[in-house]
């Protein structure tokens, strides 16, 4: 279990929500979350991107207060990450 690995389900992920194919695509960001778990702990900004991920796969199923979740999640872990002013948190 390599960050690489967590990358390509990541970017397999992405492929995958854009083609509408929003439960392969879970698989995807859930595989490079639990890597990216393993290799960084659970407050490492990869794990962040990994939840909003999920958070928009969610979204374009209309589960709206699950996504809400995965976002708030997303949002909580960037600001123990990065802090309030990095971009990424600001944004």
């Amino acid at each position: 279990e390599h960050p690489s690995t967590a990358l390509t389900y990541h970017c397999i992920g992405n492929v995958l929500c854009n083609q509408g194919k929003y439960k392969e695509a879970m698989k995807e960001y859930q595989q490079a979350l639990a890597i990216n778990k393993k290799v960084y702990g659970p407050e490492d900004s990869s794990i962040a991107d990994s939840y909003h991920c999920i958070g928009v796969v969610l979204l374009e199923q209309g589960m709206y207060n699950e996504a809400m979740q995965k976002f708030r999640k997303a949002v909580e872990i960037c600001l123990k990450a990065l802090g309030p002013e990095h971009s990424s948190t600001a944004t």
